[in-house]
């Protein structure tokens, strides 16, 4: 078992240059990589969170989840991959447009679901706003379930290449997947209300997903494919950011309508989109200056990947339930603590150099690359 993926690092005057119009796989393995992906995004946010352990096994719940999760992702990682190569920044970003689905969709942000006593300010429900929308979902939901499909499912490394040296070096590596496993499983398991929930959690929804891969490595055989190749664009695209729109009028109109607050709280939210999308429009429309481009090698996608990551975090998840579900509570806090400040810390940087770099760009009569500091 290999230990660390190959990454190549080339000169942009060398590296040989990415078509941003790949041929198109048929339609029905569109759909079914756009159902895996959707799969993948509910697993991540809401199976290893606790919101919905049992999300692959309940109805109507499992299929409107799987609309709202995979719409999102997909519109957005498509924006995303419109360049002819992916930068984090610019995942970072659409992660956070993806997280203010939880105030028109859910209203989450300003009113929790359940019962708890929510912390206020301004009307909001702070402490669930910061975490839904800088950590949890543009990482859980956005980030690392395109990393996980890509890594089990597909030819290219777009992902991997869109971290720096250091970090495509330490990813790569098969014990930081049984690390990251593990830690997954240690918050499940402490969350789960009873051992029959936390098995058929952990070991039900990994198993549909590992079927979901072996489909797609083996029978249907669309290991050699790539993400720009499956993406939707063009007409699909629309068509899809159309459902999109739709979901947030149905869903903001229908579900929980009375919870929306005053006018105050929606314009601060109206201002967050008009920041966010204008930080991924810089990100992913600016043309790249002569730099170090990453060419990372085509490789053999494995099922092998997903059974460790199921197998540690299934494990992990039963072995640590019983032990340590008295610190469940304790769990919430830990995370919070340390996702919030990383998270917020994380894109008020990458907001700040991406700002920066606009104004050198135009000081200097020229467009930098997303993220990067003009030569």
């Amino acid at each position: 078992m290999p230990t660390e993926i190959a990454v190549e690092e080339r000169t942009e005057d060398t590296a040989a240059p990415i078509d941003t119009d790949p041929p198109r796989p048929r339609r029905l393995i569109r759909w079914l990589f756009w159902l895996i992906v959707s799969a993948f995004s509910v697993f991540f946010a809401e199976v290893v969170s606790g919101s919905q352990p049992l999300a692959f096994m309940q109805f109507p719940g499992t299929p409107m989840m799987m609309l709202i999760y995979g719409i999102h992702a997909l519109v957005l990682a498509s924006i995303v991959w419109r360049r002819d190569r992916v930068d984090f920044a610019s995942l970072v970003f659409a992660g956070v447009v993806f997280g203010l689905y939880e105030a028109y969709i859910t209203k989450v942000i300003w009113t929790p679901l359940s019962s708890e006593n929510p912390i206020v300010v301004g009307g909001f429900n702070i402490l669930t706003a910061l975490m839904l929308v800088f950590v949890w979902h543009p990482f859980m939901a956005f980030i690392v379930p395109l990393f996980a499909v890509e890594r089990c499912m597909l030819s290219s490394s777009d992902m991997l290449a869109a971290c720096g040296p250091r970090w495509r070096r330490w990813l790569a590596n098969w014990p930081v997947l049984v690390i990251f496993a593990a830690a997954m499983g240690l918050f499940h398991g402490t969350i789960m209300p009873s051992f029959a929930v936390a098995a058929g959690s952990a070991v039900g929804c990994s198993l549909v997903l590992l079927a979901l891969v072996w489909l797609w490595t083996g029978p249907v055989g669309g290991g050699s494919l790539t993400m720009r190749e499956l993406l939707p664009r063009g007409i699909e695209w629309i068509v899809l950011a159309m459902l999109l729109l739709a979901q947030y009028v149905l869903y903001g109109l229908v579900w929980r309508s009375d919870k929306l607050p005053g006018l105050g709280p929606q314009a601060v939210v109206w201002g967050a989109y008009v920041l966010f999308i204008a930080l991924l429009g810089m990100a992913v429309t600016r043309r790249p200056v002569p730099s170090t481009r990453v060419a990372v090698p085509r490789r053999r996608p494995s099922v092998t990947t997903w059974l460790v990551f199921a197998a540690v975090f299934a494990g992990t998840s039963l072995l640590v339930h019983v032990p340590l579900h008295s610190l469940r509570h304790a769990a919430y806090v830990c995370i919070y603590l340390t996702g919030i400040p990383l998270g917020v810390i994380a894109f008020l940087l990458l907001a700040f150099r991406q700002i920066r770099d606009v104004f050198a760009g135009d000081r200097n009569g020229r467009s930098p690359a997303a993220g990067q500091t003009p030569a």
